[in-house]
């Protein structure tokens, strides 16, 4: 009699625990033998669940980072002193983080929606500008990020998404290099 089990081919599809088994029906072989299946089924789908959800947690937003070597106050500072003049504030400031944002003007907001017609328009759309500060032997390692984060949905959710297309990269590269001269620079002068 043959195996009438959905997929079974004949060629090659029995474990090699299974190959000793006979086909023909008997309830607790096929038992044994559907189970497994199902199981290697749900395994397999497990496993292409969790590559996509790792696939898409593996997309790290670029990072752009330098040491800098002065005090986290002085470089807090100085980077308020570049920012603030431009329309930023703070969001946040610890020990090891700044957190600055400014208001988009009403033509990004309306370029953005245009470029991007296809999706919910958004609202209230801010630059945000994070310097995360770690301590390193003689200086500190300074991170940017610099991030967008706009109302959707008629302002009941956020939207955030990290720039990085190359010339946000290279304005974030700028902007460390900047800092850290600004900084440096201003140390050496005393």
């Amino acid at each position: 009699m043959a195996d009438v089990r959905l997929g079974y081919t004949g060629v090659g599809d029995r474990a090699t625990e299974d190959a000793a088994l006979p086909t023909t029906r008997k309830p607790e072989v096929e038992s044994r033998i559907g189970r497994r299946d199902m199981h290697r089924s749900l395994m397999a789908t497990a496993a292409v669940l969790l590559s996509c959800a790792i696939g898409g947690a593996n997309e790290k937003p670029p990072v752009v980072q330098d040491l800098i070597h002065a005090t986290p106050a002085k470089i807090k500072k100085a980077a308020l002193a570049m920012f603030v003049p431009d329309g930023y504030s703070i969001d946040s400031d610890t020990a090891s983080q700044l957190k600055i944002s400014r208001q988009w003007s009403s033509e990004e907001t309306v370029s953005f929606n245009t470029e991007h017609w296809t999706n919910q328009p958004v609202t209230n759309c801010r630059h945000v500008l994070t310097l995360i500060l770690l301590p390193g032997d003689h200086a500190i390692s300074v991170t940017v990020h610099w991030d967008s984060a706009c109302h959707v949905d008629g302002g009941s959710m956020w939207r955030i998404w990290s720039n990085d297309k190359e010339k946000d990269i290279q304005w974030m590269q700028i902007t460390l290099g900047d800092l850290k001269a600004k900084v440096e620079g201003a140390d050496q002068g005393r």
